[in-house]
Order: structure tokens, then C-alpha cells, then sequence
């Protein structure tokens, strides 16, 4: 059946595409730089084998791949590349790993719009990941010393987020920076993470803090309490 459905996919694409891509410019500038950097801007080097969810029109089978420095999703068809138009309606599964179009804020007003993967969604809150580059720029032969130049560096990175009501704040995967973005309950906390022995860049101990500090929060209230709260608000 499902090699069906592809089938009829591909036969469809040019028409449904159009209602949710674009076609993409070759590299050019930064972008263009980057690839021949060490490493990768994407999470998949690789195309793979990706769902496309279109609400308002349905389910569409294709190749995908991440571009972590632009924020994009790329296809190929053909020699042309194309890009899934960023909405909200729309999202993606690549590999099994669900990639979301969110206009989120910070505390602040600040706009973090971009493509984040939901890891735990409860009534209250969520939960996110979303792949970061860290890069390292090349560093030009010293005239002086004649040593060579140092190449280009890209390192993929995941960062998280707690988001409630669409406001995001950062969850840090060091024990110490957690507690005090979590400070009203920093003492309970820090208690658990050594009961549990708990490692933070886990995602499903990390999870399990977060899911604590709700618990502790609501405890001590008769109705669900905003997590945001009681926080240094450091975005």
C-alpha cells in the first residue's frame, strides 16, 4: 500500500508541491562557504526518507534532508532543489523525527521562529529539541610564523526548550545552569537528579526533570501553575 501511495505521489507532486514549496537558488555567500567547511549544515547529510503533513491537503512521501544553517527543509526533483515553505500547517518526518514550524517568543518579545522536534507534549507545556551548528571560522596562514591555515569547523549541536503558551525559555544540559533556570525549586531538584542520577543531555532524563519540576510547582497550587515563572530570564 504504501508503495502505492508513493507511486501516485510522485505522479502528483509538480501540482500538490506548488502549494507548499519553492524552488531554491544554487549556494551562493555564506551558505556556499560553509559547505566546504569540515563537517555538515545538516542534520541528514543525506536525503531521506521523509513524510510531508499538509493539513490542508494530506500526507506526501519524499526525500528529505535539514539544512540546520538556513532553517530549511530541502527536496530534490530532478536537477532542481526546492524548499518546504515554512508553516505551521506543515510539517515533516525525517528518519522518524518529527520537525515542526514554530513562531514561538521569548519572556522578552523576542520572535525564535524555526523548525523545532516536540520530545514530550503534555495539557501545560512542552518540551522541544532543535539541532544548533557551532562553527569555527578558518584561520588564515600566519605571515610570520609561516604555519598553515587552520580549516573551516562545523559541529551539529542539539539545544532544548520548555514552551508554554508559545513562550519558550532555554533548558540547559549542565546541572548547575539547570538549577538556576529552575531556581524555586532548585534544592528539590538538585535532591532528585541525585536520587535518580539523572544525566541531563539524556533526553528522556531531562524529560524526567522537567516532568518533577511540573509535579513540584502544582503541588503546591489547586490549579496548573506556568512553569515560565520564577525563573531568571536570561533569553
Amino acid at each position: 500500500m504504501k508503495t502505492v501511495v508513493k507511486i501516485l505521489f510522485f505522479i502528483v507532486s509538480p501540482v500538490v508541491f506548488s502549494q507548499f514549496s519553492r524552488e531554491m537558488a544554487e549556494p551562493t555567500g555564506k551558505v556556499a562557504e560553509l559547505l566546504k567547511y569540515n563537517g555538515s549544515i545538516y542534520s541528514n547529510e543525506k536525503y531521506s526518507e521523509a513524510r510531508i503533513i499538509d493539513e490542508k491537503s494530506g500526507t506526501y512521501y519524499v526525500n528529505l534532508r535539514h539544512n540546520v544553517y538556513s532553517d530549511v527543509l530541502e527536496y530534490k526533483e530532478g536537477p532542481k532543489s526546492y524548499e518546504v515553505i515554512k508553516n505551521s500547517s506543515i510539517y515533516a518526518y525525517i528518519d522518524s523525527e518529527e520537525y515542526r514550524y514554530c513562531n514561538f517568543k521569548t519572556h522578552k518579545g523576542q520572535l525564535r521562529h524555526g523548525y523545532y522536534t516536540p520530545i514530550d507534549k503534555t495539557d501545560t507545556y512542552s518540551v522541544y529539541k532543535k539541532h544548533d551548528l557551532k562553527i569555527t571560522e578558518p584561520k588564515e596562514k600566519d605571515p610570520m610564523t609561516g604555519s598553515s591555515m587552520t580549516s573551516g569547523k562545523i559541529k551539529l549541536e542539539t539545544i532544548f526548550f520548555l514552551e508554554q503558551d508559545g513562550i519558550i525559555v532555554s533548558l540547559p544540559t549542565n546541572k548547575k545552569e539547570i538549577l538556576i533556570t529552575f531556581q524555586d525549586k532548585s534544592d528539590e531538584l538538585k535532591e532528585f537528579i541525585k536520587k535518580e542520577k539523572l544525566r541531563l543531555k539524556k533526553e528522556e532524563d531531562l524529560i524526567k526533570l522537567v516532568k518533577h519540576y511540573s509535579i513540584l510547582k502544582n503541588n503546591t497550587a489547586n490549579q496548573p501553575q506556568n512553569l515560565l515563572n520564577n525563573r531568571v530570564q536570561n533569553n
